[in-house]
């Protein structure tokens, strides 16, 4: 099939474009429409890269959540015990899953987490002390070159910790992310991806502490770019819980930033009402 003037023309004027005719299998398709605006209104389709920015809001703890979802691999309780060394954490549930795709909310937090547990474990029955599900919320931002917000997602963060092994150790466990709101412009694929590369023992061998380094890759593409980042979190199973990479940002920081600035332009010390007084005066002899 031959390509039609518009898909020509739009080439031809941002040669990377060809590229978007028919890209790789992990991005996104674009229709004609989208390259030709693209084309007519580069800006418009150009990612403001400082721009980018997460802001931590609220804490809502989200409503019906179930305390412990199905076991991975669908262990059942009773028979022997298999935990052996409780120092020995792992993740039995997944290390890597989808949470937007395309725009598109995709996760079921249900089946889709992470946990740091004994090995061996093979029931929820086999622990016991876990916290309701603990939550942070995030808003992800994002503009475009005129200014305008293309990229607004708000997230949460949820776990469950301090699960314990016959009095010891302190577990995590339904370690996921769960989009609440996804708003993107007309042209712009976000995509957001959870992994969980490892695991560990930040505790002793007789009173572990699991810890999880958790990430969220995401991307944002449209025809004229692709760009992509990612926001870690260290999450352990006493609770302790923090962001340690990623264009962060504190909501109550950035307003009360916000109302120190609005404060200092209203505010005008009396040394500089004198001293603009005094040019006035010697202005005026100079005239």
């Amino acid at each position: 099939m031959r390509p039609t003037p518009v898909i020509l023309a739009v080439a031809l004027a941002c040669p990377t474009l060809l590229s978007a005719q028919e890209p790789p299998s992990d991005r996104p398709m674009y229709t004609p429409s989208e390259m030709e605006a693209a084309a007519n209104d580069p800006k418009r389709f150009t990612l403001d890269r400082d721009s980018i920015e997460i802001v931590r809001l609220d804490n809502p703890t989200p409503a019906g959540a179930d305390p412990l979802p199905p076991f991975p691999g669908g262990g059942t309780p009773g028979g022997g015990d298999p935990i052996s060394e409780i120092d020995r954490i792992v993740n039995l549930a997944k290390k890597i899953f989808d949470i937007i795709k395309e725009n598109r909310p995709v996760v079921d937090i249900t089946t889709s987490y992470a946990n740091a547990v004994p090995e061996g474990m093979t029931h929820w029955s086999q622990l016991a002390g876990w916290t309701p599900p603990q939550t942070n919320t995030y808003g992800f931002y994002a503009k475009n070159g005129w200014g305008s917000r293309v990229v607004e997602v708000t997230y949460q963060v949820i776990r469950q910790h301090s699960g314990s092994y016959k009095g010891k150790g302190k577990f995590l466990n339904s370690v996921t992310v769960q989009p609440l709101h996804v708003s993107v412009s007309w042209g712009y694929k976000f995509s957001m991806k959870f992994e969980a590369p490892t695991v560990s023992n930040v505790g002793t061998s007789e009173d572990p502490v699991a810890s999880m380094l958790a990430r969220l890759n995401w991307s944002i593409d449209t025809v004229l770019q692709h760009d992509e980042g990612t926001s870690i979190y260290d999450l352990q199973g006493d609770g302790a819980y923090r962001e340690i990479g990623g264009p962060f940002k504190s909501a109550a920081r950035e307003g009360a930033r916000a109302s120190i600035q609005r404060a200092a332009g209203l505010f005008v010390p009396a040394a500089a009402l004198r001293g603009a007084e005094s040019m006035r005066a010697v202005a005026g002899r100079a005239w």
